[in-house]
C-alpha cells in the first residue's frame, strides 16, 4: 500500500476511519493491541513489541523511545517514520477522537497533476487566515495557534477579493490541511468569547460536487495541525513533531517551522473543507495554551527574517532547528531527533524533491511571452542569447484576472502565476504586438513580502488598448 493513515491509540471513530480508507493502510501506534476488538484488515498495530525491535537497528526509534516518557508526543513520529519505510506516497494525520466523514476517492484526486484551487494573489501579510473562506458570515474566525496580535489587528482580518481560481500542479503542494466538522480548531480565547459554538464550514466552490481548494499565498504562515491533515510525498520529511514543547502546540509548532522550510522548496499549503468531525471536546487546553500564546509572535517574527548561506536542503533544515534552539524556542532534544530524523529519511531512499531558492550573485529574469506567431519565437531566442529566462504562454488556466475581470492577458498571468520558474528574481509578461509602440512598467505584485522582487511588468498600451487585443 502507498497511502497510509497515522493515528496514536485505538478508538471507534478510528475503526470508522479505516472502514472508509478501505484500501489504505491504518497504522495504530500502541504499547500493547487491544483485546477482544474486531478490526478491519487493514489496521496495523505498532506496539512496544515492534517499536523495541525496531529501536535495535534504528537510531532515531532508539532515541525517540528514551524520550518517550517525557514527551508522549514522540509515539506519533514514531508511525510516520514506519509508513515512510514502507513507502508511503500519502499519510493522512489524524488524531483518535476525529473519525472520517469522506470517502477515500476525496484523497485520490491529491494524485492527481493538477488540482482545482482558489488563491489570493494579492493578500499583504506574512500570515494567512483560511478560516473565514469557508463560512457564509465572514465574521472574526480563527484557527488555533494564529497569532494574538493579529487576531486583535481588524486590517488583517478582511477577505481580498481578489481571488484567482484555476488549476494549481499537485507538485508545488506539500501539505492539504481538512478544517474539521463541529468541534472546529480552534483556542480557547475563541470558544470563551464567541457565542455559536461549534460551527460548520462550508466549501468554498458553489459546486458541491467540487472539492475546491484553497491555497495559501507564497511566503506565508498558516496554522495546521496534527487532527486531519494530509501530508503528500514532497513534504513527508515535514511530519516530524517537536517534542519540548507541550503537547497540544507541539502541531502548530510544526507547522510554522516546516513551512518556512517549504518556502525554500517551492511548496505550498492547502485548505479544504471538512474531512472529519471531532468527537471530542478538549479540556483544561487554556492552560496547555498559555505557554505557547506569549511566544508565537516572536517564532514567526523570527521565522521570518531567518536565512541561511547552506545550499543543502539537509544542512538547511537542521541549520533551522539549530538556531531554533540557541533562541531558545525548541530544546537540545529536538535538535538530536531532527538529525537523526532526517539520517534514517536518507537510509530508506526517501529523498524530498528540492529546488533551493537560495540568494545568487546574479539577477534571473523570466519573461513570459505570447505564442502566436513566429515573430513571438524570434523576440524569445534573442532574450535567450541575452541570457534571459523565457517561457511562452500556456493554455488560460483561470477565467479571470485581478479584480474578477476578463482580461486580454490572462493566458499570460496564468503562465507566470503557475509557472515552474518561480524562483526568478523578476518576471516579465510581454505582449509582443504591442512592444513596437508601448513601454513597461510594474503593474502589482502577487506575493506576500513587500521586499520581494518578484514583480509582474505590463505593457501600457493606452489607446491602443482595442486594437492590442
Amino acid at each position: 500500500m502507498h497511502n497510509w493513515a497515522v493515528v496514536v491509540n485505538f478508538s471507534t471513530s478510528v475503526l470508522e476511519t479505516a472502514k472508509r480508507l478501505s484500501k489504505w493502510c491504518i497504522v495504530i501506534v500502541v504499547e500493547n493491541r487491544p483485546n477482544n476488538i474486531k478490526v478491519t484488515e487493514n489496521i496495523f498495530f505498532l506496539n512496544a513489541t515492534i517499536q523495541n525491535e525496531l529501536a535495535k537497528i534504528s537510531p532515531f526509534y532508539k532515541a525517540s523511545l528514551l524520550y518517550a516518557k517525557q514527551h508522549h508526543i514522540v509515539h506519533k513520529n514514531l508511525g510516520y517514520l514506519w509508513t515512510i519505510l514502507h513507502g508511503a506516497i500519502m499519510i493522512w494525520d489524524f488524531d483518535n477522537d476525529n473519525e472520517l466523514i469522506v470517502n477515500e476517492s476525496t484523497f485520490s484526486t491529491s494524485l492527481n497533476e493538477t488540482m482545482e484551487a482558489l488563491t489570493v494573489p494579492n493578500h499583504n501579510s506574512t500570515l494567512f487566515n483560511p478560516y473565514p473562506f469557508f463560512v457564509s458570515n465572514p465574521k472574526k474566525l480563527w484557527p488555533r495557534g494564529y497569532p494574538s496580535q493579529s487576531i486583535s489587528d481588524s486590517s488583517k482580518q478582511i477577505i481580498s477579493t481578489q481571488t484567482l481560481r484555476g488549476l494549481w500542479p499537485t507538485k508545488n503542494i506539500g501539505i492539504i490541511h481538512s478544517l474539521s466538522e463541529c468541534q472546529v480548531d480552534v483556542d480557547s480565547v475563541y470558544k470563551s468569547v464567541v457565542p455559536g459554538f461549534p460551527l460548520r464550514f462550508q466549501k468554498i466552490s458553489n459546486d458541491r460536487n467540487k472539492d475546491v481548494k484553497l491555497i495559501a499565498p507564497r511566503r506565508t504562515f498558516s496554522p495546521y495541525n496534527k487532527q486531519s491533515t494530509l501530508h503528500l510525498r514532497p513534504s513527508l520529511w515535514a511530519l516530524l513533531l517537536p517534542v519540548t514543547v507541550s503537547q497540544q502546540v507541539s502541531d502548530i509548532y510544526r507547522s510554522y517551522v516546516m513551512q518556512r522550510l517549504m518556502w525554500d522548496v517551492g511548496l505550498q499549503t492547502a485548505f479544504a473543507g471538512s474531512y472529519s468531525i471531532k468527537k471530542h471536546v478538549d479540556h483544561n487546553e487554556h492552560q496547555l495554551e498559555k505557554e505557547f500564546s506569549w511566544k508565537i509572535d516572536k517564532v514567526i517574527e523570527y521565522l521570518t527574517q531567518w536565512s541561511s548561506a547552506e545550499t543543502s536542503f539537509i544542512k538547511r533544515v537542521q541549520q533551522l532547528f539549530i538556531d531554533l534552539y540557541e533562541h531558545g524556542y525548541i530544546e537540545l532534544i529536538d535538535v538530536h531527533l531532527i538529525q537523526l530524523w532526517l539520517e534514517e529519511l536518507h537510509l530508506i531512499g526517501y529523498i524530498p524533491t528540492v529546488n533551493m531558492f537560495v540568494d545568487r550573485n546574479t539577477i534571473d529574469v523570466l519573461f513570459v511571452l505570447d505564442d502566436e506567431s513566429r515573430e513571438d519565437h524570434i523576440l524569445g531566442d534573442c532574450l535567450k542569447e541575452h541570457n534571459y529566462s523565457v517561457k511562452y504562454e500556456a493554455s488560460p488556466a483561470f477565467t479571470k484576472t485581478k479584480g474578477n475581470l476578463y482580461g486580454y492577458d490572462r493566458q499570460q498571468w496564468s503562465t507566470f502565476y503557475m509557472d515552474y520558474l518561480s524562483n526568478s528574481d523578476y518576471i516579465g509578461v510581454i505582449d509582443s504586438d504591442a512592444m513596437l509602440f508601448t513601454f513597461m512598467h510594474p503593474f502589482y505584485s502577487i506575493f506576500a513580502s513587500d521586499d520581494d522582487k518578484r514583480i509582474m511588468l505590463k505593457p501600457m498600451t493606452g489607446d491602443h488598448y482595442h486594437e492590442d487585443r
